[in-house]
Order: structure tokens, then C-alpha cells, then sequence
């Protein structure tokens, strides 16, 4: 489906002391096909509807996220 424009997210960067803010449109979800690719990936062998790579890096922005909101400091990935 798809979000109204009030639940849209904002991004906050800060590059080189210039700070922006930038709201983005959530894209349409279509999570019925992604758990049925788990689904199968778990109980057929079938290849993984996301890489390990990617899903490791999605944890680390979104705990870089948190605690950027909890300190208000810029944490960078590595």
C-alpha cells in the first residue's frame, strides 16, 4: 500500500556543516511476496529474497539511527 503524505519520513543530513532536511514519499510495500520468498529460502533451500549483506546493513543504519536520536551526535558507519 501506500503511506499518506503525514506518515512520510524525513531525512536529516548534515554534510560539511550544511544541514538539510528532506522529505521522501514512502514506497509502496509489498510484503506478502518478500515473506513468501523467506518462506521458501527457509523450507526449499530457495536463495535468500534479500542478501545477508544488505539485511546486516539495514540493523547497523537503523541502530545508527537510534542512537543518533538518543545522543543528537552524527554517527557515522563504517
Amino acid at each position: 500500500g501506500q503511506e499518506p503524505e503525514s506518515e512520510w519520513g524525513i531525512l536529516h543530513t548534515s554534510h560539511e556543516g550544511i544541514e538539510s532536511r528532506e522529505k521522501f514519499a514512502s514506497p509502496a510495500g509489498h510484503y506478502q511476496s518478500f515473506f513468501q520468498g523467506v518462506y521458501h529460502h527457509i523450507r526449499d533451500n530457495a536463495p535468500s529474497p534479500v542478501p545477508l549483506q544488505d539485511s546486516v546493513l539495514n540493523i547497523q543504519i537503523i541502530e545508527a539511527a537510534l542512537q543518533s536520536s538518543r545522543t543528537g551526535q552524527t554517527i557515522s558507519l563504517d
